[in-house]
């Protein structure tokens, strides 16, 4: 027997459970509400606008829409070769001595030819005992590039090694193709220092490298990382062939994309190189020398002799030389007592946060990990006694050079960002540097597949079919058919309230499932309904009527929903 305490008790849960749903959908209408409704309803109506939600500076003020509804850029990269710094006065030739670019082009072309998979490194320079090989199209002169050939075959001249062959081949014009910010440059250039635009090159990888496959990979993961950096998104990508990768990213320009999965975010500290006499003064060398050697000749000509420059950094030193500092890694002694650089590698990702300086300024702060501590603590010991600066560079570009003052173990700060900078490196180095030098081979702009006018048009379609939904439910079933419209309603505004907070990007297959999914709910208050009337006429009481129909609608409901997450 039900006593009047527990009809209280249940009349006052109910209340509390209504003003909780009442608070929530409240609140989804708020967060859904567009900033600007007359593109989607009767504009002859004044309806509340505004610039979206802001909660504790989270802002979101409009819906997130895939590139199939909002465009964007679609980046196919290569896997192009290892990124090589370009010291100050080095020449093209120098810096593919120092690579081993001509060791690594054999190996590719012993990966490309079974007759040479038993030839060790060491008999390179032996005497080849076949007619001809496959060697990549960019090493052979005059070869046709536009045939679309990877390899092209090169006849063996008698007693020639595999070393002799790639000395006579194109090795420069390889590097050229692998570098477009020098494919100006002429044959008699290449002997002659890089114009200063030039920081960094690409040199081949080894093709018989079996971490190619594995790098790839990771890099994918890490690109992914980097875009998917702002919430869940519906950027695809993805892995093709052997050494290329394809970006799809909803929402940004070209020059954005080609900024987020095309950079290699390698971080490195350096500091000024001790043996390095003072900081020299910016001369203008032509302009000193055209003066000393022909004063009374102010049109020199620039093929002149006088106004060659040479190298001013040893071939095999790692050195960035900027505003005449010569810049070397920092480097200190582990635990084993082996000299290690201080680089990004020791990073903790999850450390990683956005801050401001005392100026009000964006900053990164973060962590290393115990071993990056370590030598962070070496490093810092050593260079506060001195004040020395300990620079930090970004993919070989100077960010910041912080004087030391004290010692310093597991945290820092990366400071002179701007705030978009700042918001960049984060997700870049919390996802990680790129394990190899990827270029962009491919970029397109993707336009929308409806187009802004077409997007306003799906948009009222969905609420007129809302509406007749919500009509059927109220004239056919009368009083529960009024309840189960306000629930759909309040299903519908948590659902899109929670599509714009987290935010999930809205694709035409992300909207097709939330109208399946309303689908359903009515099809679940349809099915009970019915039970409802069946239980009504064999003369049960409307209590006992809906919990009957509640119980033996429940199976059809599950089964329903269980199938339609298997199929989906």
């Amino acid at each position: 027997m039900v006593t009047v305490w527990q009809l209280h008790v249940s009349s006052r849960r109910h209340q509390i459970s209504l003003v909780i749903i009442i608070v929530v959908t409240g609140f989804s209408i708020f967060v859904t509400w567009p900033g600007n409704p007359d593109r989607y309803l009767p504009d002859f109506i004044p309806w509340p606008s505004g610039h979206g939600i802001n909660i504790a500076g989270f802002d979101r003020d409009e819906f997130r829409l895939g590139l199939d509804l909002a465009g964007g850029v679609s980046v196919t990269l290569e896997a192009s070769g290892t990124a090589v710094q370009v010291r100050q006065g080095e020449s093209l030739l120098d810096l593919s001595r120092r690579s081993d670019v001509i060791d690594t082009i054999s190996t590719d072309i012993v990966s490309l030819n079974l007759s040479l998979i038993d030839l060790d490194r060491g008999d390179y320079d032996k005497t080849l005992r076949v007619d001809s090989l496959l060697v990549p199209t960019p090493l052979v002169v005059g070869a046709d590039d536009e045939l679309g050939a990877e390899t092209t075959a090169v006849a063996i001249r008698a007693e020639e090694s595999l070393l002799e062959l790639v000395d006579r081949l194109d090795v420069i014009g390889l590097l050229v193709s692998l570098n477009p910010a020098i494919e100006d440059l002429s044959v008699e250039e290449y002997g002659q220092p890089l114009p200063d635009t030039v920081d960094r090159l690409v040199v081949p990888l080894e093709l018989s490298d079996e971490s190619l496959t594995d790098a790839v990979e990771q890099a994918r993961l890490i690109i992914e990382d980097r875009v998917n950096g702002f919430g869940v998104s519906e950027a695809e990508v993805t892995v093709l062939g052997d050494d290329r990768i394809n970006a799809q990213i909803p929402g940004v320009t070209a020059e954005e994309a080609a900024s987020l999965v095309g950079s290699t975010a390698l971080l490195e500290f350096r500091e000024i190189d001790p043996q390095q006499q003072g900081i020299p003064i910016p001369v203008d060398v032509v302009g000193a020398r055209a003066t000393v050697f022909d004063v009374f000749e102010p049109n020199l000509p620039s093929d002149d002799a006088r106004l060659t420059t040479f190298a001013a950094t040893d071939p095999d030193e790692d050195v960035i030389v900027v505003l005449g500092q010569r810049w070397i890694p920092a480097v200190a002694l582990n635990a084993e007592g082996d000299a290690v650089p201080l680089t990004g590698r020791f990073l903790i990702a999850d450390s990683i946060q956005r801050s401001l300086d005392q100026s009000g300024r964006p900053t990164l702060l973060f962590e290393l990990n115990d071993e990056g501590a370590f030598i962070f603590e070496r490093i810092t010991e050593r260079l506060s006694r001195t004040q020395a600066q300990l620079g930090i560079f970004v993919d070989g570009e100077l960010i910041s050079a912080p004087r030391v003052q004290a010692v310093i173990r597991e945290s820092g700060s990366i400071t002179g960002l701007s705030q978009e900078d700042a918001i960049r490196l984060r997700r870049q180095l919390r996802a990680g540097a790129l394990p190899i030098n990827f270029v962009v081979i491919q970029q397109t702009e993707v336009a929308a597949t409806l187009g802004e006018d077409s997007v306003s048009d799906t948009v009222q379609a969905g609420l007129v079919a809302f509406i007749a939904i919500m009509l059927f439910m109220i004239v056919y079933y009368r009083l529960p058919g009024v309840i189960a419209a306000l629930a759909l309603f309040v299903y519908a505004s948590v659902v899109m309230a929670t599509f714009k907070l987290i935010p999930i990007t809205l694709t035409l297959a992300g909207v097709a499932g939330f109208v399946l999914s309303m689908g359903l709910a009515v099809d679940a208050n349809i099915l009970i309904f019915e039970r409802m009337k069946e239980e009504l006429r064999l003369g049960r009481s409307l209590l006992g009527s809906i919990d009957t129909g509640w119980n033996r609608a429940w199976p059809a409901i599950r089964d329903a929903n269980v199938s339609t997450l298997i199929t989906v």
